[in-house]
């Protein structure tokens, strides 16, 4: 019923610290497995304090406005898509992406804009005169549950997800991949195939070029998730190794809050061609002649929205490209560290080879996978001994955690 004086607050806030996880401290090696930069925070302290609300140009957020359409330029320029200078942006209509809070919500506005790029009657008709059951595509063991999730929300419904095969080291199968379009070539139904540049659990990057292949052979809308993988964009090398072929994509979701060094929360989607996000505003003419530049015409699902743009536009500013080319190949090199020293402590065992950032293993000495593996131990004993296993990874994991050593997934 009562308030309390500020003083006392800042006592309330430092036990919610307390108990609380930074995941930009040193020693938090989960999930994103990123510090944050001093100009990024820096930035994000100002913009709480600037109170800038991104729906509206005029009286609202005009220069914000134009710093997060340049900062859209630069992402689109490092994917490697077509991109102009701010001065050469002529009309909202330009604008090729959007900010949203994360990638649950980027992978949603990928998937509403290419159900509305394959079916414009939409609009105004609806889902129900289609005639069809709008479908995607993907691998379901390695795909992030928010296609489930925004099929469901969107009305098309969770099973109108197309599952297809993985490959051993956890990427999509391509030949699952062309035996299901091949299915449905004639059906007009499947209208996104959605390709994983960086799982969230093993970073297995597909082979974006083939799946590009594939996918405008069929001329189904290419989408990627480079949600855990979009950091590497800002280094020609790691682009050229792990995500040859992203810039044929039809759309990309990026989180800058994976690996960017900034803190959470902020993602884009970017779209190949400009003006896809036009169909979802009242005031289209406005929008392609330059009368109107308020985001918020052109934003689905968002209204109010906070400058989070600012803390990215600013980080890029202070570290440039080539800084942040620097430190994300330097955390590269830090990620095969790591793996070589897991694998030459004899203790445990990969489930992959290491890309970018990420590492599936299991606490498993070499003394019990030799008595594993021979031929002599009964089936009931190398259960009994993978139960072990189990356990013991658990343990530590959790030891770890309790005792404030390290943090790991």
């Amino acid at each position: 019923k009562r308030g309390i004086k500020e003083d006392k607050i800042l006592d309330i806030l430092g036990d919610v610290g307390k108990y609380s996880i930074s995941q930009s401290d040193v020693n938090y090696l989960a999930f994103p497995d990123s510090s944050n930069s001093l100009a990024g925070m820096m930035a994000e302290i100002y913009t709480k304090f600037l109170n800038q609300n991104m729906i509206a140009f005029s009286r609202s957020a005009p220069y914000a406005t134009f710093i997060e359409i340049q900062l859209l330029e630069w992402l689109r320029q490092l994917v490697g898509y077509d991109f102009k200078n701010i001065k050469n942006i002529n009309s909202l209509a330009e604008v090729g992406g959007m900010c949203t809070t994360g990638g649950h919500m980027s992978n949603h506005v990928s998937i509403l804009v290419a159900l509305n790029h394959k079916y414009p009657q939409i609009k105004e008709s609806g889902l129900n005169n289609l005639g069809v059951s709008p479908k995607i595509i993907l691998a379901g063991k390695i795909s992030h549950y928010s296609y489930s999730s925004a099929m469901h929300h969107l009305g098309l419904g969770s099973n109108n997800v197309i599952s297809i095969e993985s490959t051993a080291v956890f990427t999509t199968d391509l030949n699952s991949l062309r035996n299901e379009l091949n299915k449905h070539k004639n059906n007009n139904d499947v209208f996104m195939v959605v390709a994983v540049a960086g799982n969230s659990r093993t970073c297995g990057i597909d082979d974006l070029e083939a799946i590009s292949n594939i996918s405008k052979e069929f001329g189904v809308w290419f989408h990627v998730d480079a949600c855990h993988g979009g950091s590497l964009i800002f280094s020609d090398k790691l682009k050229n190794k792990h995500l040859k072929g992203i810039e044929t994509a039809d759309s990309i979701s990026i989180d800058p809050h994976k690996g960017m060094f900034v803190t959470y929360p902020l993602s884009y989607v970017l779209f190949k061609q400009r003006d896809l996000l036009v169909p979802f505003t009242r005031y289209e003419s406005q929008v392609r002649s330059g009368e109107a530049w308020d985001l918020g015409y052109t934003s689905p699902f968002y209204g109010s929205r906070g400058f989070e743009s600012l803390k990215l536009w600013t980080m890029i500013r202070s570290m440039g490209f080539d800084g942040l080319k620097k430190a994300v190949e330097k955390r590269e090199e830090d990620a095969i560290f790591v793996q070589d020293y897991l694998i030459k402590s004899r203790y445990f065992i990969m489930f992959h080879e290491m890309t970018f950032y990420r590492l599936a293993f299991v606490f498993y000495p070499n003394d019990i996978k030799n008595i594993v593996d021979n031929k002599k131990i009964s089936l009931e004993q190398k259960k009994k001994i993978k139960l072990c296993i189990d356990n013991y990874t658990h343990k530590i994991n959790d030891e770890l955690y309790k005792d404030g050593v390290i943090c790991l997934d």
